[in-house]
């Protein structure tokens, strides 16, 4: 059996330089701090942390934003909103999720049957691992939280005007807010470099990434080219906040919550790509394959074969009839459905294929882990 993983790895490891701020008491500095200096040292100083096990946030307490554009009051107490409790302050260590330097945490309660969520806080210069082990992007100069779980850099929260512009060094070349591993509906992964190379099956060695540019407007685009010896694609990055939108000028459905990378032109909201862990289930309609089909053109692939007739249905059965003599009898039969990622899949003799495909109603396109590709044509249904 073949595996129907598209694989390229990506291990991001992100080196950010350790806070300047003076928060022991060895200084071997004789110029005078500045009100702000002050100020940002006694809000990071070990005094100020060691409050917190004692429930007092006061030097944490204000607006804190993140790259969504959410924004959440953090109260002296340690909770957000009227009605709640935090408790369960401590120190994090190294056994626990997420953790790759001093940390605090607590819990707050929202009250009645709602439940509870956790709080973490990265004091400055601490390091943040996500829920997968990979370091998370991020100022480690400045403090930092999050509130329940961490997948990328835009779950973090900054104090207000403290937020940094993953878009400030785009236009240089530098997309290092931004590498890492991207993934589509379709199961395609692809992975970017700090210097905006898009490592994809398009094409693999000898890359380059060229022409960085930025178009303003209602939906502002960050665009770059990826080139390998004259040939190449065009690359778009989506802001939070902004549409897709296909060949035609017209919106594709996606996560406007999400950053969102696009490579050529789309049509449909499975070819757009998000980071890793935060690409959106999707949802397929059984009328994609519902029917009956028969093979039309392209090579034999895994199950489906070439098939003069193919049964989609509704109980969730898939029929493959064969020739027989004089009428068609039934070669195999399996279940089907579609993964969270909207491929394909038949399990058949203890065994499951995965399957990219697309659909327009009358055709059905079906690529199989080898890259073999059959189109069907409908029959009824």
């Amino acid at each position: 059996m073949k595996n129907f993983i598209f694989v390229i790895a990506s291990i991001m490891v992100t080196a950010m330089a350790l806070t300047s701020c003076n928060r022991g008491s060895g200084s071997t500095s004789s110029e005078p701090q500045t009100q702000e200096q002050t100020q940002t040292a006694t809000a990071t100083s070990p005094d100020s942390n060691a409050k917190i096990l004692n429930g007092d946030l006061s030097a944490f307490a204000g607006t804190w934003i993140n790259s969504r554009g959410e924004r959440r009051q953090l109260r002296a107490n340690g909770t957000f909103n009227a009605g709640e409790t935090a408790y369960g302050f401590k120190i994090g260590n190294e056994n626990d999720q997420h953790i790759a330097g001093t940390n605090y945490q607590w819990i707050v309660n929202m009250g009645g049957e709602a439940g509870g969520f956790e709080v973490w806080l990265y004091p400055a210069g601490a390091d943040i691992r996500n829920y997968y082990g990979d370091f998370v992007e991020a100022d480690n100069t400045k403090d930092r939280i999050f509130i329940e779980s961490i997948g990328s850099s835009d779950d973090l929260y900054y104090r207000e005007g403290e937020l940094p512009n993953p878009y400030a060094k785009f236009l240089a070349g530098d997309l290092s807010a931004f590498a890492g591993t991207w993934v589509n509906g379709q199961g395609v992964k692809a992975r970017i470099t700090a210097d905006g190379v898009l490592h994809h099956d398009i094409f693999a060695g000898g890359i380059r990434a060229s022409d960085f540019s930025k178009t303003d407007g209602a939906n502002t685009t960050y665009s770059w080219w990826v080139s390998q010896a004259g040939d190449g694609f065009g690359v778009k990055l989506h802001p939070a906040g902004t549409e897709v939108l296909d060949y035609y000028g017209q919106s594709i459905q996606t996560d406007k919550t999400k950053v969102r990378i696009t490579i050529q032109s789309v049509s449909r909201s499975d070819e757009v790509y998000y980071r890793e862990g935060e690409l959106p289930p999707v949802r397929l309609s059984d009328d994609l394959v519902l029917g009956s089909w028969m093979f039309v053109s392209g090579s034999f692939v895994y199950f489906f074969g070439q098939s003069p007739s193919i049964d989609f249905l509704t109980d969730k059965t898939v029929n493959v009839y064969e020739h027989g003599d004089p009428y068609l009898r039934l070669a195999r039969s399996g279940i089907w459905g579609f993964t969270p990622e909207g491929r394909l899949f038949v399990e058949y003799d203890w065994n499951s294929y995965y399957f990219l495909f697309s659909s327009d109603m009358e055709n059905l396109i079906i690529i199989d882990s080898d890259g073999d590709r059959a189109v069907f044509g409908k029959v009824y249904g």
